[in-house]
């Protein structure tokens, strides 16, 4: 059974190792375990950009992986902007690459999707599907785009979203990250299913004792892009509250984005100065983790969301979540059993989930432990089963006779996944 992935995750080759900004990719070697083969058809890249990407095929079975190369684009505009030469040279392409697999897997929002999907029809190939977020929110809501770019790429969201109406009716079965889209397109076709991507692989659970790293139980975290549907104003206004009430605490700020000048001087104007660091832009690795481990709280204000990395990351690292009853956080943070859910755009009310935290150190405690349970049921090993699960249960074809899928690897993404120390 032979499976072609097709996503836009940039990847770049470096010292015969791939490397990608998205770490969505990372399922690829996860899934290569239920295939005799997997094509992975992206934008491929000389080079390398690994100050900013994570590696990907370091511990995988490359001899089961091929890369195929598309044409690569940065923006939808990029893309609208060559689309002949993009089609000229990606049709044979891809084309070639649906013919010699059995399944066809897209991450969505992908440029060449619309494209896979005629290419599946006419082949006869089962077309499953896998939308990252909601691309017709973060565009029409998100404030991606502004001043002259606002209105196309406003009118390609919708173009975007009614193509994608015609991939849900015909895949055998759609996955969807965001709430908004699974209540817009369930309707379409009845195999339309929740699921988020993990994206921790059980190596990556730290289990720390409690005193481990805590300088002053106090540490609050923001770890995100900021932008105006990310709400990170109102988690200010928040330490704001808690300073008046002499409510002492720290918060580090991890990112970067468009409103970040802004929010600089609103912490300013709110007198935090000494209170809030700005850090920038903390790639996945090592030292983003240990910023995880040096802290107490993740806080997540987002006024639109899909399901956010970070909060599983703060799991993976024993850190208690408090976050916004937005998108799909309701589907991993459960209200007073692994984390805390307030309304989105109160400040007062995440100021109170961050003193009642703060406080009751028990509490605090109790969520962690429980993010750590969630976490080792759904990391990144036992996400790819599930989805390999979905897409073998509804191809309606027989594996091939040569192959079955390796078991060793199989039942170790089935079994429970112990934290490391």
């Amino acid at each position: 059974m032979r499976l072609l992935i097709l996503s836009d995750g940039h990847v770049w080759k470096s010292e015969g190792l791939c490397w990608s900004r998205d770490p969505w990719l990372k399922l690829v070697g996860h899934l290569e375990p239920y295939f005799s083969s997997v094509l992975v058809c992206v934008p491929l890249r000389p080079g390398s950009d690994s100050d900013l990407a994570i590696g990907l095929n370091k511990d995988w079975n490359s001899d089961r992986i091929e890369w195929i190369h598309t044409f690569p684009h940065e923006t939808v505009i990029n893309y609208y902007k060559f689309l002949p030469l993009i089609i000229i040279q990606n049709l044979p392409i891809i084309a070639k690459a649906v013919r010699n697999s059995d399944i066809v897997f897209m991450r969505l929002p992908a440029m060449n999707g619309f494209l896979t999907m005629l290419l599946a029809r006419v082949f006869g190939k089962p077309l499953f599907c896998y939308f990252s977020g909601d691309q017709k929110v973060q565009i029409l809501q998100g404030g991606k785009y502004k001043g002259l770019w606002a209105a196309p790429a406003k009118a390609i969201a919708i173009f975007h979203d009614f193509l994608n109406r015609r991939l849900v009716r015909v895949s055998r079965a759609s996955m969807f990250e965001a709430e908004a889209s699974l209540e817009r397109f369930g309707p379409i076709n009845k195999n339309c299913i929740f699921m988020f991507p993990s994206m921790i692989e059980k190596n990556e659970i730290r289990e720390r004792c409690d005193a481990e790293n805590r300088v002053s139980g106090n540490n609050l975290l923001y770890v995100g892009r900021l932008a105006a549907e990310k709400g990170v104003g109102f988690l200010l206004e928040a330490m704001a509250l808690l300073m008046k009430e002499n409510v002492q605490c720290t918060l580090n700020i991890c990112g970067d984005g468009p409103e970040r000048r802004s929010l600089e001087k609103m912490a300013e104007n709110l007198g935090l100065g000494a209170s809030v660091n700005f850090l920038g832009h903390v790639r996945w690795g090592e030292k983003l983790a240990r910023i995880y481990r040096e802290s107490d709280i993740l806080v997540i204000p987002s006024l639109s969301e899909g399901v956010p990395k970070v909060a599983l990351e703060a799991m993976a690292n024993g850190v208690a979540v408090i976050a916004t009853e937005v998108g799909g956080l309701p589907r991993i943070i459960t209200d007073g059993e692994n984390g805390l859910l307030v309304p989105p755009g109160s400040s007062a009310e995440m100021s109170e989930a961050i003193k009642t935290l703060l406080v009751d150190q028990n509490l605090m405690h109790h969520f962690v432990q429980k993010g750590y349970e969630f976490i080792r049921e759904h990391t990144d090993e036992k996400q790819a089963q599930k989805i390999a699960a979905i897409m073998l249960n509804n191809a309606a074809i027989q594996p091939t006779e040569d192959f079955h899928p390796d078991k060793s690897k199989a039942n170790q993404t089935s079994g429970p996944c112990g934290p490391i120390s």
